[in-house]
Order: C-alpha cells, then structure tokens, then sequence
C-alpha cells in the first residue's frame, strides 16, 4: 500500500521532446499559454529566491498574449517536454529583444530560458533537463531555423547557482557558449553567435 502511494507520486516518465520555435502550431501555441499561466508566478518565486538584485527583466517577462513592443518582448516556445499523457512539464522559451548597440553585440538579441514543473526535479532531473536544453539547441542553431536575421547571438543570464558550477561552465563552453563575466549581482550572462559556425555546433551538440 505504502509502495503503491509512493510510486503514485512519482513524477511521470517524459515521452517526447520537440522543437516548436516555428509557432505555426496553434495548438502547441495554446498549450503554451495554459502552461505559462499556471507556473510563471512559480518561475518568478524562483528567480527571486536565489537573491540577486537583477530580477526586472524576470520579473517584467510578460504573458504569451502580450503584444511584442520594445519594453515587454514577446514569449516565443522553442522546445517542450511532455510526460507520457502528453501534458507540458518543461519548455525553453527565448525573447527577441532590442538592444544597446554600444553593446557591441547588433542591435537585437535572442535570450533564452528554461522552466521545468517543481515536481518533475524530483528524481534525477538530469534526464529531463539534459535531453529538452539539447532538442532546443539543435533546432536553434539548424540552418533550416526561421530567426529573425537581426539576431546576433543568444544569451544567457545564468541566474540559478547550479549554472555556476564547473561542469555547467564546460558544458556551455562545449556548445559554443562564451562569457561575458559575472554582474555584480550575481548572474552571469554567456552569449552564444548565431551566425558563425553553425554547423560545427550542431556537431557538437549531436556527439554530447
């Protein structure tokens, strides 16, 4: 009976991992929203917990029904993880934003993020984080991507503690990543160029 109770509440077994960038997909695209208003208020909390100062930008990050405008850049699904009833339980999204070209990075970016439901971390999150980080990469960095050519790189404010460590580091170097330091505050932001080399990313990405 324990048994029973306790395998019940284990987090159910992912089934697929797909890319969705292209958001012709209407039904992908309302699964997406029922998602994001279910957890983005948990996606705040947590961000805000890891106590860094530089929160606005999480904090800001705007319903999918949000018109895109230069303040509050549009939520757009890149790649999903659904169990094996065919729920959302993880998704990398990314933002298409203007930015300050004394940057030195373009005028427009891509920033990229990732959330998975709390009780999906549970047992060995590695198995679900791993395989939904690699779809998304995959068919970001594909030739065959429709991104907006605007778009010099993807980045990465790496908020969460856990991306800090060593072998997260190497494993952003691996794929093309590189640093551009930690803030003040606490995160650190990595860029990735979204032109240069693709195909060797790709590779890359596929041998890991």
């Amino acid at each position: 009976m324990i048994k029973a109770a306790i395998k019940q509440a284990e987090p159910k077994i992912p089934l697929e991992f797909s890319f969705v960038f292209s958001g012709r997909n209407s039904g992908i695209s309302e699964d997406f929203k029922h998602f994001w208003e279910e957890h983005c208020d948990y996606f705040h909390e947590e961000i805000n917990s890891y106590g860094t100062c530089h929160t606005e930008d999480f904090i800001d990050t705007p319903s999918p029904e949000t018109p895109h405008n230069r303040n509050r850049p549009e939520i757009l699904p890149a790649a999903l993880a659904r169990d094996c009833s065919g729920e959302i339980i993880g998704v990398v999204y990314v933002t298409f934003s203007e930015i300050d070209v004394s940057f030195l990075l373009g005028s427009h970016c891509y920033y990229q993020s990732m959330y998975i439901k709390k009780e999906c971390r549970k047992t060995n999150p590695f198995r679900l984080v791993h395989p939904l980080y690699q779809t998304f990469l995959k068919g970001f960095l594909s030739e065959d991507c429709q991104r907006d050519c605007r778009a010099k790189y993807l980045l990465s404010k790496n908020v969460n503690p856990d991306l800090h460590r060593p072998a997260s580091k190497r494993y952003f170097e691996r794929v093309g990543f590189r640093t551009l330091g930690k803030h003040s505050d606490g995160f650190e932001t990595w860029i990735l160029p979204l032109e240069a080399s693709v195909r060797k990313q790709n590779n890359t990405i596929n041998s890991s």
